[in-house]
């Protein structure tokens, strides 16, 4: 009878310090967060210069033979069955926060602290990109919120009419110019990781060769074959936590981008697009903080005193 009342006061004693302790039992979140918003997108004929002044590409002689759209997007929440989406579409899981029901993508945020628990994708493009002057737009953003625990993921691309087919006469000139705000953040207060990343090329094949290829880095030396007029900022980036932290890269603001080809060889050539963010985090469950663990430690060592004076 001894050993069953000690061990109730053990027990006892436990759960006291526990409730004293709840308070201060270690909160965990995190973030992962990455988009690009491209408008004004416009691929036509250059004239060898940086800015405005370039031409349609059927004014210049060039043929557009195929012009194909694509898009996607996907979720996945806690391991669940991914939601997918094609073309223009948004998807989202939920983990109880109520965030699906009004989920609309997210704009520019950097907010200490998520909200709840959910992963949300979109992807969307409109316009036509080979039109003067509106051209096209084009939206990659996934998000990924985990408050308490969890792990998400979530997946976008977007294409610009991604893969052109054109019939082009020696000597042109082809160019490349929009619009953009990008944006990744990988937050995290507990044990887990996370991570966004984007990506952002576009490139030109003859008879299986690449001839061209821009993805910019916000610096000098992301192309080959042509020349680079202006690169603000990375739209070919990373970011990640794996310890406790904030990162940030990016903050949303408008740039401009331009480039052009170098003088083409006549002939048909490709033209691909690639636009995608990405954005994973994992959370594990939150951990008593050192005042909790020292309060049950306290509980244990008064009760092992009480039992030696017992036995004495």
């Amino acid at each position: 009878m001894k050993s069953v009342s000690t061990l109730s006061k053990v027990g006892a004693a436990v759960a006291l310090a526990m409730t004293i302790a709840a308070p201060g039992v270690a909160h965990a979140d995190a973030v992962s967060h990455a988009y690009i918003d491209i408008s004004s997108f416009t691929f036509r004929i250059g004239n060898g210069v940086a800015g405005s002044g370039g031409t349609t590409l059927g004014a210049g002689g060039v043929t557009v033979l195929t012009a194909t759209g694509t898009g996607d997007t996907q979720a996945s929440l806690n391991g669940n069955t991914p939601t997918s989406g094609a073309g223009n579409s948004q998807v989202c899981q939920d983990g109880g926060s109520g965030a699906c029901a009004t989920y609309a993508g997210q704009a520019f945020t950097n907010p200490a602290l998520p909200t709840g628990t959910y992963v949300g994708s979109t992807s969307s493009q409109l316009g036509d990109s080979t039109t003067l002057p509106a051209g096209a737009t084009a939206r990659t953003d996934d998000y990924v919120s985990l408050n308490p625990v969890g792990t998400g993921s979530a997946n976008s691309n977007a294409g610009l009419s991604a893969d052109f087919r054109l019939s082009v006469p020696a000597g042109t000139i082809l160019e490349v110019a929009f619009d953009a705000r990008a944006f990744l953040r990988a937050m995290l207060t507990g044990v887990g990781n996370s991570q966004a990343s984007n990506q952002w090329i576009i490139t030109l094949e003859r008879a299986g060769l690449q001839v061209f290829s821009w993805a910019p880095g916000g610096t000098a030396g992301g192309i080959s074959g042509g020349t680079e007029y202006a690169d603000p900022f990375a739209l070919n980036d990373a970011t990640s936590r794996s310890t406790a932290g904030n990162s940030v890269k990016g903050t949303g603001a408008l740039g401009h981008f331009e480039a052009e080809t170098a003088s083409l060889a006549a002939g048909e050539y490709t033209v691909t697009i690639t636009q995608k963010s990405s954005s994973d985090a994992r959370l594990a469950p939150a951990l008593p903080e050192p005042g909790t663990i020292s309060l049950i430690s306290l509980a244990l060592l008064g009760i092992g005193a009480m039992s030696r004076r017992r036995k004495a």
